[in-house]
């Protein structure tokens, strides 16, 4: 696996599931979390709708329990039909109560007076009853005050336990509302803010896969290029060296092969000159100058020789440009160029160019090979007209 295919595994695998776990699982202990708060809540909540209904309903008993005992001692009416049982019932549902406040100071007193109330109130009202039934006559210990405590007192105390009961019931159903509406949004704004987050996230992801492939795209073409870059180089140099091995004289292939240089590298106008043996270029083929140009035929004195050495743009040298140019005529090229060309043994010559743009990569690449291809082809082709021509030169 190539590095950047590991790097996009990566980042995709930790954008699209690391990062989407992470949130859901922070999510879902905020749910978690809120769902317990509620459920406790709810909890507390009954327990306070339980107290509302269990004090309303003992005072509502004690209301009626008190005016039937009441009017069994003064009129003497039907005898009360409640037990010892009964009155040990309301006992005890007064003990639990008192329990389901525990866990509120304020209610737990008013539980313990409310039980403490009815416990003297029962106190006096039992024997009372039992000297009723007993068939003496209670009313006048009832007129001089000696008769049962009032439950008033009892019974507001289980009035007051119940209205805390129901503001604790209320105070809870609103947190509670507060803690869902707040979870919701939350969860709105969270599952929001996720989405905006993959939105960027694929934006960032689709743009590093456009870099990735348009990479992928110049690497495939650059290595193309360079695959049809050699595939021209190798069949110029072939068309050369078929090209001095087809003819039996130099003048013959002079021109042919400005033709096909000129070809290869888009020259505008161009000229070949050959070594002489006096240390002299002559000039033996021109292309694209003017026809009076043709009666220079030989290089610059002392520029030869530098230009055999090394390639030279002559646009840098103004002595050696100006007349070269004005051969072309009206149509002044932006760079000249003298390519010298080897041989084994040598300079062999130089091809001299011009060209309206400067040469890109491809065509100074080409012109790299032309100057030995060439040089070795002039050589091979002057020593075959000497008659001393080596076998394996003709054709390289």
């Amino acid at each position: 696996m190539t590095k950047a295919a590991y790097t996009f595994v990566n980042t995709t695998f930790r954008n699209l599931i690391v990062l989407p776990l992470l949130v859901a699982s922070v999510a879902l202990c905020c749910v978690m979390a809120v769902a317990g708060y509620l459920y406790f809540s709810l909890v507390v909540v009954g327990q306070a709708t339980e107290v509302a209904r269990l004090s309303t309903n003992i005072s509502v008993h004690v209301y009626h329990l008190d005016n039937i005992e009441r009017d069994y001692l003064i009129t003497g009416g039907p005898a009360p039909l409640q037990d010892a049982s009964e009155i040990q019932r309301t006992a005890g549902k007064l003990r639990a109560l008192r329990d389901l406040v525990r866990a509120d100071a304020d209610q737990v007193a008013r539980a313990n007076n409310v039980l403490n109330a009815w416990t003297h109130w029962r106190s006096e009202m039992d024997p009372l009853l039992a000297q009723r039934r007993n068939g003496f006559d209670v009313v006048p210990m009832l007129q001089r005050g000696g008769g049962p405590t009032s439950v008033v007192a009892l019974a507001s105390d289980l009035a007051a336990i119940a209205s805390r009961a129901r503001e604790q019931r209320a105070d809870n159903y609103s947190r509670m509302g507060i803690t869902i509406a707040a979870l919701l949004g939350s969860l709105t704004l969270g599952f929001a803010g996720l989405a905006v987050l993959f939105v960027l996230r694929g934006r960032q992801q689709i743009s590093y896969l456009a870099r990735v492939k348009a990479q992928a795209d110049e690497t495939r073409a650059a290595q193309s290029g360079e695959l049809t870059l050699q595939d021209r180089i190798a069949e110029a140099q072939g068309r050369i060296a078929h090209l001095f091995a087809d003819s039996d004289n130099f003048k013959g292939v002079a021109h042919p092969l400005l033709d096909l240089v000129a070809q290869w590298t888009g020259a505008l106008a161009g000229a070949l000159y050959v070594a002489t043996e006096h240390a002299r270029y002559r000039r033996v083929a021109t292309f694209g100058t003017q026809a009076g140009a043709v009666a220079t035929s030989s290089y610059p004195t002392g520029y030869a020789a530098r230009t055999a050495a090394r390639p030279n743009w002559l646009c840098d040298d103004t002595q050696e440009y100006v007349p070269l140019a004005a051969m072309l005529g009206e149509d002044t090229p932006a760079s000249i160029i003298a390519l010298p060309l080897r041989g084994t043994s040598g300079p062999t010559g130089v091809l001299e160019l011009a060209f309206i743009d400067p040469p890109d990569a491809a065509a100074a690449a080409m012109l790299d090979q032309i100057q030995y291809s060439v040089g070795h082809a002039i050589e091979a082709c002057l020593l075959r007209e000497r008659g001393n021509e080596p076998p394996t030169l003709a054709l390289q």
